[in-house]
């Protein structure tokens, strides 16, 4: 993952450090190995562990500074902090805490991270509950939407999976609440001997519900200015969002949802839009 710092006084970006990305894109994150990474997030040293945790106080969080990057590099521990061990130029600049000032991308974190998670989990869900033959449904449903001006139609339906572009995924989002309505009812459920213990039976009102406040939270996210109000209601979108991601599709990830760009957007996003603007991407 590319951390870079927008020059709000021109347009220029600069490139900050590079983490080590695996050649495939994992539930678990695609800025770290598991096995090795003890704080994953790229601005805080919140333990992996807790990264699915949406009830964190926000005062116990510790951002990665100057000191504790330079401490894990020269301790021969850099690893466990996803970064590379080698000194960082900009450490040379005290009056700038370089990894607070590393900009969120608005379009890394939802429209090819958050949203693509979602999708997936969404067809893990249904696919568990009611069989293949409910992507088939949503499949057909999502290429005979009726067209309207700015609207690519995706033929080729969900099964596309992780090949949607960005584009691509904002028109998903134009349509994802129509394809979900009225998809599924609980009658004709495949019964599981885990389903109490693991896997709830989740009703498709509460599933596009949680869709209904991801766009709402994506709409918000564009704005390039906010008053405090806009911005307290901001987090309100985001926390009621989080939480209920949580509660819906836990149980259907490898890793519990610990996913760094979950944390990253839960705790990280109205912090960095007050100290530094709005969002880029």
């Amino acid at each position: 993952m590319d951390g870079t710092l927008m020059q709000r006084f021109g347009t220029t970006c600069f490139k900050i450090f590079t983490k080590s990305t695996s050649p495939k894109r994992s539930e678990s994150g695609d800025t770290f190995r598991r096995d090795c990474t003890t704080c994953p997030c790229y601005k805080c040293l919140i333990p992996g562990d807790q990264l699915n945790n949406m009830h964190i106080d926000e005062n116990s969080i510790i951002l990665q500074t100057h000191e504790n990057m330079c401490a894990a590099v020269f301790s021969h521990n850099a690893e466990k902090y996803s970064i590379h061990e080698h000194k960082n130029f900009f450490w040379n600049f005290m009056r700038m805490n370089i990894y607070d000032a590393i900009a969120l991308d608005r379009m890394h974190l939802q429209k090819i991270d958050l949203f693509p998670y979602m999708l997936d989990f969404t067809k893990d869900m249904i696919m568990y509950q009611f069989g293949s033959q409910i992507i088939t449904k949503m499949d057909n449903r999502m290429a005979t939407i009726t067209p309207f001006d700015g609207l690519k139609i995706l033929c080729n339906g969900y099964q596309q999976g992780v090949r949607f572009t960005g584009a691509e995924m904002r028109d998903v989002m134009k349509i994802i609440i129509f394809v979900l309505d009225e998809l599924y009812t609980s009658v004709d459920k495949i019964k599981h001997q885990d389903d109490v213990k693991n896997k709830p039976f989740i009703n498709c009102n509460k599933l596009i519900q949680c869709f209904m406040e991801y766009i709402k939270m994506y709409i918000t996210s564009r704005k390039e200015k906010f008053s405090e109000d806009e911005l307290n209601n901001f987090e309100q979108e985001i926390i009621k969002w989080s939480e209920d991601f949580i509660k819906l599709f836990k149980s259907f990830s490898h890793s519990g949802l610990q996913l760094p760009k979950l944390h990253v957007w839960r705790y990280h996003t109205i912090h960095t839009i007050r100290r530094y603007g709005f969002l880029t991407g």
